[in-house]
Parts: structure tokens; sequence; C-alpha cells
């Protein structure tokens, strides 16, 4: 996911280098940005990378603009229910299932749905009635990522709560992604700040606390990565193996050294 960001950032500086040699309107620029990170590359519903507040308001707003409008092609957005759980429009959403329309339609080539939508941009309510009206909990997007996946990405306890209770798969692993194969939801839960309720719950539930994605990163060393201090403490409570090595042969107490999160370093010293 890192690698992820960074290429992100990338792509957003070259863009901004294009403007400087043909110059556009303020406006105009930032169309093109929000319709340029969109499609970075074909890595699963871009939802996922929404979810995960990097971007600016407006270039997320001009994103969903750009699939609403058919100027990117495949749409993501490409329903009239995703197009109304996007806008969250409660009553449109209630009108279209009322007509009997396909909750847990895809979209083409992506597979994003209505209901990673919904949980994408916190719809709680939106989210409760696709979750009533049948949508089903454990439908991946194209990369592999569950609702689940989604909600402790975005941190949202009450979300994960109800998924769960509607037969969401703690320990569903992800079939793809640019560096994500085999991640879960606890794994994704552990980079998400002060996301311990979270992870209890995760964990309370049967998720696998040691389970590792293809780098071997457990939950604790990705916490450990990204200075969660919190997330940390509660991992290790929890029965967490300290002692789990990655595929570059460093346990979490090693990535916190070389990312420089001194306070998880000390904590780890001292536990």
């Amino acid at each position: 996911m890192r690698i992820l960001q960074i290429s992100i950032a990338l792509l957003a500086f070259s863009f901004v280098v294009s403007f400087f040699a043909a110059p556009v309107s303020a406006q105009e620029a930032k169309i093109r940005l929000g319709v340029g990170i969109v499609k970075v590359r074909s890595n699963g519903c871009v939802a996922s990378l929404w979810a995960l507040d990097l971007l600016p308001k407006v270039i997320v707003d001009n994103g969903i603009k750009s699939h609403l409008s058919d100027a990117i092609s495949p749409s993501q957005i490409n329903t009239k229910l995703m197009a109304a759980v996007v806008q969250g429009q409660l009553q449109a959403v209630e009108s279209l299932i009322g007509q009997g329309v396909d909750i847990d339609a895809k979209s083409p080539k992506h597979e994003c749905t209505a209901l990673i939508w919904a949980i994408t941009f916190k719809r709680r309510k939106i989210f409760e009635r696709l979750l009533n009206a049948g949508a089903d909990v454990n439908l991946t997007d194209g990369a592999g990522r569950t609702p689940l996946m989604m909600a402790a990405l975005t941190g949202s306890l009450s979300i994960a709560q109800s998924l769960i209770g509607a037969g969401a798969d703690v320990n569903m692993t992800q079939t793809g992604g640019v560096n994500e194969i085999g991640r879960t939801a606890l794994l994704y839960a552990a980079t998400k700040d002060e996301n311990v309720n979270l992870l209890r719950l995760l964990v309370e539930k049967g998720a696998l606390i040691d389970a590792v994605y293809e780098h071997g990163n457990s939950a604790l060393i990705e916490a450990a990565k990204g200075g969660q201090l919190e997330n940390v403490r509660y991992l290790l409570s929890a029965g967490a193996n300290r002692e789990v090595k990655n595929n570059a042969g460093e346990s979490a107490i090693d990535t916190a050294r070389s990312r420089r999160q001194q306070e998880v370093v000390e904590f780890l010293t001292n536990y």
C-alpha cells in the first residue's frame, strides 16, 4: 500500500509539472488531476484509494464527476444505484431497490459495488439499507478487497460490526492489488491511526492475529511501520508474536527502527 501511495504522489507531481509547460486555469488543472488520479492503474475499485483520505476533497469530487459523466472509461460508478450511493441520495437508493435493481452489480474491470461505495463515503443509512436488502457482504472488488477490508481502511467500527453480524468473513485474504496479495481486514486496520476498537473487534471475532501478506508483514509489523503505537500496544496485549519477520528479515522492532518510529522502538524495547 505504501508503494501505491508513493506512486500516486509521483503521478500527481507529474501532472502539476505538465501544467507549467501548458498553462491552464486553476479549475481546469484540478479537473485534469481528478481525472488522472483515478486512471493510475487497474488496481481494483478506486474507492480503496479514496478511502485512505490522501487526496484533497476537490480531487475526489472531480473524480466522482468524471466517473458519473463517463469521462473515465470504463466508469467505476456505472449504475444508477452506485451513482445514488456516491451522491448520498437515500430516497433514490430506496426507489431503485424497490424497482428490483441488482444490488450486487459490479462496474466493468475494477468491479466496484454499491456496498463498497457506501462504506468508502461512510453513508451509514444507505449502507444499512443495502445490507437489509441483501447485499453480499463478502463480494470483492477487482483486486479482491472485501467490504470489511474497506471498513478497516476507513476505521468504521460500526460498519464493521454490521458486516460481521451479517456474515462477513474476518479472515478473507486479498487476491490481487499492487503489493497487497494476502492482506486481511486486520492487516488494513493495523495501518489506521488509533484503530484499537476495530482491531479488538476483528480479533475477538476470530481474525488471525499473526496472518501475513505477500511481503511477510503481520499486523504488528504494519502498525510498527506506520508508527501506530496504540495499535502496536493492543496487538501485543492480544497475543501478537513480536518475533515474526517479514521477507526482508525484519521484525516489528526492526521495521520501526528502519522507519525511525522512535516511540514504537522505545515501547517494543521495554515491553
